[in-house]
């Protein structure tokens, strides 16, 4: 069986968004996206109650942010999850890790959150 790439009926267009402003909080969740970390205002941080504004912002500087809503232990409502293709980390990191928050360190998804 032969595989084959299958063709594009339009052309992929370049990603260059804008890098928000260094040692702000939508610069730090870009920093944990771009590690490839899924984002849940739980995992952000329960003292910065504002992630999907952070994220707003991302998007408005072109940053293709996705989400989808999950459930979490313990809370009666779904919760906004939010991460960077894969495709979009690896075009966006390299020669660029000096553009976003230094003091980023991985953070662990609450246990039960998916």
């Amino acid at each position: 069986m032969m595989h084959t790439k299958q063709l594009e009926l339009l052309p992929t267009l370049p990603i260059d968004p804008v890098w928000p402003g260094k040692h702000t909080l939508a610069a730090e969740a870009l920093a944990h996206l771009l590690n490839g970390e899924r984002l849940t205002q739980i995992s952000f941080g329960t003292n910065r109650w504002r992630l999907a504004a952070y994220i707003h912002r991302l998007r408005s500087l072109g940053w293709p942010v996705q989400a989808t809503l999950v459930s979490c232990p313990g809370r009666h409502r779904l919760i906004a999850q939010y991460w960077l293709s894969d495709e979009v980390v690896s075009r966006s990191t390299f020669g660029k890790a000096d553009r976003v928050h230094t003091r980023c360190t991985p953070r662990v998804a609450s246990p039960g959150c998916r």
